[in-house]
Parts: C-alpha cells; structure tokens; sequence
C-alpha cells in the first residue's frame, strides 16, 4: 500500500512536469498579462510541480515521454503500456531515487 502511494505521488510529480511544458508553450504565444485567472493558477501550479521534479530528479527524466503520458492520461486514453509495466517503471524510479539518496548520505 505504501509503495502505491509512494508511486501515486511520483506520477503526479510526473504529470505536473507535462502540464507545466503545456501551459509555458501556450504562454509564450501570449503574454502572460493576457492570461486570465484560471491560466494563471494553472500556470503557477505548473511551474511550481516543474521546480519540484527538476530539483528531485534532474535530467534524469524523458520530458517528452513525460508529457504524452500526462496526455493521454488527461484525455483518458489509452496507455501505449499496461498499468502493471507503469506500476513497475515507477517503483523502479523510486528505488533508484532511494538508492542515490542514500549514495549521497554516505558520502556525508
């Protein structure tokens, strides 16, 4: 069950990288004084989630594969991989996030 959350909370951390790429392309389009009130909040959330995945995982991370994934699964596609690979693709990131925190405690 933990390992599920703990994977819910990758996967939005993932979907907001998307968003927020989506929402900064519309924006350069326009200015962003033009933005009205909904993409403004949608804008700030965007960039908030992208700060937080940029600062948690880097360059370690497809951002176009991300993006067709936050996609599809906003427009209830669907998936070019079943869930269970899905499930198993994050839980692999975990681990591997695990295990260079822990790397880098030890060089402390």
């Amino acid at each position: 069950m933990a390992t599920w959350k703990a994977a819910k909370n990758i996967i939005v951390v993932a979907l907001s990288i998307g968003i927020m790429n989506f929402v900064s392309n519309e924006v350069e389009a326009k200015e962003v004084k033009q933005m009205n009130e909904a993409e403004k909040r949608s804008y700030s959330l965007g960039i908030r989630y992208g700060e937080s995945i940029r600062d948690e995982f880097g360059q370690k991370l497809d951002q176009p594969s991300i993006i067709k994934g936050i996609s599809e699964a906003l427009a209830g596609k669907s998936y070019e991989i079943p869930n269970e690979e899905i499930d198993r693709y994050v839980l692999q990131l975990q681990q591997q996030m695990q295990a260079d925190q822990e790397k880098e405690h030890l060089a402390k």
